[in-house]
């Protein structure tokens, strides 16, 4: 027998313990069983009849089969010559299935065939790649649950007929029959593969056979499916977003797994473009639109019909209202070189700065230039509120560094399809241009004088984006993305311009008056009152619930939604949420668990005022709670304390450009990210506990917090601990973002990343063991590092090619190599950190800039800075005209400061030469000339730290419970040290479970010590067994009997506890 069916509750006729409920299925022979077909099946039974286990006689236990039973005469042939008790096999017509032969009347005799139907709807799609095919069947004896079915489905060519088969040659294996059962899955027919048969027969319990089949011929001719547009904003409404859901209706392929695609505005054929259900718009102008949208079914045939809207936007009483980021209407570039040449449709805009020729020889300097062109659709109808601000952002995908771009207004009209060169539109006559530095990303320019110069006049023409060094034969090029370029949404590389408003005086909405009473609730009901659930939905196929209306309260009152559906991450369809809010105001959702959605809660477009708390999300695929442009410009919504439980993607997504949310005091273990930033700006993140520990083998961590073109967010007091990656990474164009306070701890990269960002902040926090350095820059220009924690690791800052960096009163030792370990930029300061007890230098400055002449360029600033007893020298300083001055260096083991190279007295001074700015202090290092580079003050030098050679001592907090039944274990521990040691933080732990004993290992003589030297100590025995592990562990899958579990701390000293802590 298996166990993958469900065995019906039967009364027990003898002693013992019931079946269990998965027995469902036994072995059976097939009718016609010959060499050509397959000789057993599977029979299935949902009303299987054995009695308990018993002593039925014979050497063994065995179940008696009672009257009736479907296992009666229904065994494999050839049988044996008797049964487990030895009696005689077979006692009737047939032998009995199982160990135990049936004695009494054998069934009645039956010679009358089944009938085998379709049901009525003969076929649905089940899931995304398969389809449900639905039949049954009657006899004159057998019940219809008894009656067991054979099935076969093969391609039907429509264009060649079969080759006859002749009666000796074996039956093809896709005409074989095989056991099935109703719903029976099959792949989903596609349209383009042309038809396939299906054939079903009944088979009864005397094995007479269906000898009229019921058969459907499934072909290409399904007919297409209807769509229906379900969710949609009002006619007329003051909202700049929209949010659509959809159905289909269609006999084979129900709502949940149709596909769809939207066409918005647009009658260009080409413009139709996948989108999911529901789906959301965002930053729409004022105006008339109009969405289109057709469905596919499972058979990929689209409606030739598709569902069309068309609503207004206009402008409301809320100047939070007015706020919106437009896309270009128009843009294009024009190149000097190519000077009549219309480049129509690039998805990348060239700026360009250069030149041929040699002046100084008479050649003539030739220009050749490259600008681009931005023009944007200005609303009109907010003249009563007050623009604040106005931000054009281009997003440049290959920048040259180092060159200054301006924006200049356009002063003439111009056309994407005729755009050249030669006939380029003026600029505006006296306009102040707005600069900004190139970079990688989204680059920002301040142009709200030339927004209200043109809203004032009316005219708006757009911007030139030019060098503002142009002609320089040492110049750059930028490529700017263009409104041609597709984009997958979320948008995000789109020219844009940002519009904000002052903000209304009016105080935010009372919060919302809960249900009291609780009510009954459905799978995708849509609510548009206070509700408190009286139930949990389970096996949603589509959405949870929906928030239908502003200033209400969901509360789930501990109840779960669960969804029906199984999904896969990487599928693009079928991820409905558990609970949407589409763009509805104040409206709070609280106190339950959604489980196994695409999404748990989903906040759409233009909400705003919305609290997510006291919510569990386990299971979800893409994101626990996800936020899509979620505020008015202005004010965002709130998540917090919530726990995110093993969400596969990400814990908490917010993107396009959904602003000015708060999130706090919410819980993740497991998640992939657990929160993940994609043009997301002004948000705060605070007091949240990150864990990257993973319970499900199947499932990846990723870092902890991600940010991707997201600026000016905030991120307080989060604790971050063993993810896959890094604890934050600031990557791809994340600019001015601040990370404070929170403790990181044994993260899978460096505790904090910035790539390719700049004006970033790290303060206050600690990181220990971390897979990286504490702090890694690379092209994070502007940033700064300070009053941090960054001891344990294997570096405690490192940064390359980063500008204008300011790293001040950190603490970098014990790290494995350099404390801080700086390369290229200009203008770096390092100041009073410090650096002790490393494995490298204290501070490694290894960059330098320098122009054509070998002159250096912004050179770096050492100041303050303590450095003692580090594995090399104290600081490492190269050559490139830095300031070293008022540091302390002592007891290295090699120099106190090395500051360049030392010259030759005959050679005449280096031009990149370090500049010695004094009060530089160094002694006791094992370099006798302490310093290279700089002069430096002898001091007095302290005594050397003795080393450390206390073990820490390891505590058990928390054990399973003893006896238990469960095979799982979870254990907590903890560990202290010296005072003067490691910290819990800095230290690991290692574990054993039930350990083989250690093997004896002959102590080796001890060494006769120096004279006036201590005696040295033997090395402890290490053990074997051991591996790292972190507190909680789990062991899972333990056998039944006595375990015995162990733990012990390793300091950073490398010292572990001779005494471990156990637990048996």
């Amino acid at each position: 027998m298996d166990g993958m069916g469900t065995q019906n509750a039967l009364p027990i006729v003898g002693e013992g313990a019931v079946l269990p409920v998965t027995t469902y299925c036994f072995l059976y022979a097939a009718p016609e069983s010959n060499l050509d077909f397959p000789t057993q099946q599977d029979r299935r039974a949902p009303n299987l009849v054995l009695d308990a286990i018993a002593d039925n006689g014979g050497p063994t236990l065995t179940h008696a089969l009672p009257e009736g039973s479907v296992a009666i005469e229904n065994a494999i042939d050839p049988c044996p010559e008797i049964d487990q008790r030895g009696v005689a096999r077979p006692q009737n017509s047939y032998c009995d299935a199982g160990a135990y032969e049936y004695v009494g009347d054998p069934p009645p005799a039956d010679s009358t065939p089944p009938e085998t139907e379709l049901g009525l709807n003969i076929a649905e799609q089940d899931s995304i790649e398969t389809m449900a095919i639905l039949f049954y069947g009657s006899d004159n004896q057998t019940s219809q649950e008894d009656l067991r079915f054979e099935c076969r489905y093969y391609e039907n060519d429509l264009l060649e007929q079969p080759d006859p088969l002749a009666p000796w040659d074996p039956v093809p294996v896709e005409l074989w029959w095989v056991s099935c059962a109703s719903p029976w899955q099959v792949p989903l027919i596609e349209a383009e593969l042309g038809g396939y048969i299906f054939e079903v027969r009944a088979v009864d319990l005397a094995r007479n056979i269906d000898p009229t089949p019921a058969v459907h011929n499934f072909s290409a001719s399904i007919v297409p499916p209807d769509t229906v547009i379900v969710e949609m904003p009002p006619l007329v409404t003051n909202s700049h977003s929209a949010t659509f859901s959809f159905s289909i209706i269609d006999a084979f392929t129900p709502p949940q797994f149709a596909e769809y695609e939207c066409r918005l505005d647009s009658g260009d054929p080409e413009m139709w473009l996948e989108c999911f259900n529901p789906t959301f718009y965002s930053n729409l102008a004022s105006g008339e639109h109009t969405l289109e949208v057709r469905a596919y079914n499972g058979a990929e045939m689209v409606d030739p019909t598709p569902a069309r809207y068309t609503w207004t936007v206009t402008q409301g009483s809320s100047c939070d209202l007015a706020n919106i980021t437009l896309t270009a209407t128009a843009d294009g570039w024009i190149d000097e070189v190519n000077p009549a040449e219309n480049y129509l449709f690039e998805t990348e805009l060239t700026v360009r700065s250069g030149a041929t020729g040699n002046p100084e020889v008479g050649e003539p300097l030739v220009g050749q230039n490259a600008r681009s062109l931005f023009r944007f659709a200005l609303p009109t109808d907010a003249s009563e509120c007050v623009l604040e601000s106005a931000t054009l952002r281009l997003y440049n995908s290959s920048p040259t560094e180092g060159r200054t771009l301006e924006a200049v207004p356009l002063a003439e009209l111009w056309a994407e399809s005729t755009l050249t060169w030669m006939n380029q539109p003026d600029t505006l006559s006296g306009a102040v241009p707005a600069t900004a530095d190139s970079r990688e990303g989204y680059q920002e320019w301040d142009v709200l004088a030339h927004v209200q110069d043109m809203l004032a006049s009316g005219v708006s023409y757009g911007w030139q984006i030019r060098d503002r060094a142009e002609n320089d034969q040492d110049g750059g090029e930028q490529a700017f993305i263009s409104r041609e370029m597709f984009q997958d949404p979320p948008e995000i590389t789109l020219p844009q311009l940002v519009l904000r408003y002052v903000a209304d005086e009016a105080p935010p909405p009372e919060p919302p008056a809960p249900a009291v009473e609780e009510t009954e609730v459905y799978c995708g009901q849509v609510l548009t009152a206070s509700t408190k659930l009286a139930n949990d939905l389970s096996g949603c196929m589509g959405e949870g619930l929906v928030a239908g209306a502003p200033n209400i309260v969901i509360d789930l009152n501990s109840h779960t939604i669960t969804s029906g559906l199984i999904l896969r991450a990487g599928q693009e369809e079928g991820y409905s949420p558990g609970i949407r809010n589409g763009g509805h105001t104040n409206v709070v959702i609280r106190n339950g668990t959604v489980a196994g959605f695409g999404y748990g809660v989903v906040l759409g477009g233009g909400t705003t005022y919305n609290v997510v708390e006291d919510m569990t999300f386990t299971g979800n695929t893409l994101a626990g709670v996800y936020l899509f442009d979620a505020d008015n410009g202005r004010t965002g919504n709130t998540v917090r304390n919530n726990y995110f439980d093993h969400n596969v993607e990400t814990g908490i997504r917010i993107e396009s450009e959904s602003e000015n949310s708060l999130f706090e005091g919410n819980s993740f273990i497991g998640n992939g990210m657990s929160f993940y930033l994609l043009n997301a700006n002004g948000h705060t993140i605070q007091n949240n506990e990150i864990s990257g520990v993973l319970l499900n083998p199947l499932l990846d961590s990723d870092a902890g917090i991600v940010l991707e073109s997201s600026s000016g967010n905030v991120m307080l007091n989060n604790n971050i601990a063993d993810t896959g990656d890094a604890g934050i990474v600031i990557h791809m164009g994340s600019h001015n973002n601040r990370v404070e306070g929170g403790l990181m701890m044994r993260n899978g990269d460096a505790a904090v990343v910035i790539e390719n960002s700049d004006g970033n902040q790290v303060i206050g926090i600690t990181a220990h063991q971390e897979s990286d350095g504490g702090v890694v820059l690379s092209n994070a220009h502007n940033s700064v590092v300070r009053d941090s924690d960054l001891r344990y690791n294997p570096s405690g800052v490192e940064a390359s090619n980063t500008n204008n960096l300011l790293i001040e009163n950190n603490n970098a030792s014990e790290t494995l190599q350099a404390g801080f370990e700086v390369g290229d930029g200009l203008n770096i300061r390092i100041l009073n950190n410090t650096a002790n007890s490393t494995g490298g230098s204290g501070i490694s400055f290894e960059g330098a800039i320098f122009d054509a002449l070998g002159n250096p360029l912004g050179g770096g600033l050492i100041e303050g800075n303590t450095t003692n007893e580090n594995g090399q020298d104290g600081i490492t300083v190269a050559d490139g005209g830095h300031t070293i001055r008022n540091n302390t260096a002592y007891n290295n083991f090699g120099f106190g400061i090395q500051a360049g190279e030392v010259l030759d007295p005959s050679q005449p001074p280096n031009p990149a030469a370090n500049i010695d700015g004094g009060g530089n202090v160094a002694a006791g290092n094992a370099e006798p000339e302490q310093c290279v580079g700089v002069i430096c003050g002898t001091g007095e030098a302290p005594p050397v730290s003795m080393p450390d050679v206390t073990p820490p001592e390891t505590t058990i907090l928390s054990t399973p419970n003893n006896p238990t039944a469960v095979m799982d274990a979870v254990f907590t521990f903890t560990a202290s040290d010296d005072p003067n040691g490691t910290p819990l933080t800095g230290m690991i732990f290692e574990c054993r479970v039930d350990p083989l004993p250690d093997p004896f290992v002959e102590p080796e003589p001890p060494e006769l010590p120096d004279p006036g030297m201590p005696p040295e100590l033997p090395d402890p025995i290490e053990g074997e067994g051991w591996v790292e592990c972190i507190s909680p562990v789990r062991f899972a899958g333990l056998e039944q009997g006595p375990h015995h579990f162990e733990v012990r701390a390793r300091d950073w000293a490398d010292n572990f506890d001779l005494t471990p802590a156990t637990y048996d």
